[in-house]
């Protein structure tokens, strides 16, 4: 009997360690349901997007995915070349070896003639609380043209014990004078996170529709984020786990064409606009990471009330050369135009932002759209 269940425990452990098994999904030739294909990388190697790329379609977890010939060639699933999007986003993302859907990591190739994607899946190890984060930061990342990012576990360890820390001393970045020591992960990760005191899904939306606390988490490069949960607080780390991948700046948040855009600002430390700014609407900004420098920035919002009708709507316009908080003089290399006052729900606003980039003039026009009024908001620090 001994014997059996032995030999009953390696084959579980044997079975425990080996790899997931490759599955494949058939591609069937199909159209994209937007006008426009829009995306926000370059091509590799001097490729160019044709105007109406071969799409296939296919399941992949439960999910539709598309992969896209983006540069018409004639084959599928070229990395640097190629393309894939979700069913439902409207913006495409680069194809690379590996993608995040939903909680699972994907390694995926698409064959050249796109009749079929062969994969394997592994779940992502994350628990309940912290799901609803890591959800609702990809939502927001995919409905602005940004890929899906991974969890880092050994940076959610650290985020946890942070969190734990906070519940007996405070909403701390690092430990102050006559405070308990920090362990040292939980010390780095107050140093490279994100705070908060809301519920984990509202943490996110709130970091998001911040202006400092954006920039760094919805970044192309992001790559993966360690997420910690207490009663009262939320961490979140997408500084540690940052690579750069090929993309075109400036980064738009809002993006072109996007819905279901919060409407307020919520409070944040440090505070980007002067105490005259009493209930300011979501930011939107265009981030340049380094690109150059930005001058004589300056920009408009106008809501569409009527098909031909808009109405201004009165801005404060934060650049580099002339940022609302003097604290911040490079002003995260961001132009950010924030709202006088929150912005109204299910509405179509219009954007115009003109700058000069190393003494070149440069303009962006764009529309987006907000969803819902968002709630009272408590404090977002770092």
């Amino acid at each position: 009997m001994r014997t059996s269940l032995a030999l009953l425990l390696l084959v579980v452990i044997a079975h425990a360690e080996d790899p997931p098994a490759e599955q494949q999904a058939r591609l069937a030739p199909t159209k994209w349901k937007f006008k426009n294909v829009r995306f926000n990388f370059p091509l590799a190697d001097g490729a160019k997007a044709v105007e109406k790329p071969p799409v296939r379609k296919g399941r992949v977890e439960k999910l539709y995915c598309y992969f896209f010939d983006l540069d018409g060639n004639g084959k599928f699933g070229e990395i640097g070349k190629d393309a894939w999007a979700l069913g439902g986003m409207n913006y495409i993302l680069p194809m690379e070896a590996t993608a995040v859907l939903e909680l699972h990591r994907v390694k995926w190739e698409v064959a050249p003639d796109g009749k079929q994607v062969r994969y394997t899946t592994t779940p992502i190890p994350i628990a309940k609380e912290e799901a609803k984060v890591f959800r609702q930061f990809n939502y927001w990342r995919l409905i602005n043209g940004l890929c899906p990012v991974d969890i880092d576990p050994e940076l959610s360890t650290a985020c946890n014990e942070l969190c734990t820390w906070m519940e007996a001393n405070g909403m701390k970045h690092r430990a102050e004078q006559g405070d308990p020591p920090m362990s040292s992960r939980a010390a780095t990760a107050g140093m490279r996170s994100m705070l908060s005191q809301e519920s984990p899904a509202m943490s996110v939306l709130m970091l998001y529709s911040s202006f400092y606390h954006r920039l760094p988490l919805f970044n192309p490069g992001t790559r993966a984020i360690g997420i910690g949960k207490s009663a009262r607080f939320t961490a979140v780390d997408g500084l540690s786990r940052n690579e750069a991948r090929p993309w075109n700046y400036p980064i738009m948040v809002p993006a072109p064409s996007t819905a279901l855009q919060p409407t307020n600002f919520p409070p944040e430390s440090p505070r980007p606009y002067p105490s005259s700014v009493k209930q300011p609407g979501m930011p939107i900004t265009l981030t340049f990471d380094g690109m150059g420098t930005v001058t004589e920035a300056k920009g408009t919002l106008r809501r569409r009330v009527r098909r031909k009708k808009t109405i201004e709507i009165p801005v404060l316009v934060s650049s580099p050369s002339q940022p609302a908080n003097k604290k911040r003089p490079d002003n995260r290399k961001s132009i950010c135009l924030i709202p006088r006052k929150p912005l109204a729900p299910k509405a179509l606003y219009e954007v115009w932002v003109a700058y000069k980039l190393d003494g070149e003039q440069k303009q962006h026009r764009w529309i987006f759209s907000t969803g819902h009024a968002r709630p009272v908001w408590h404090y977002a620090g770092r």
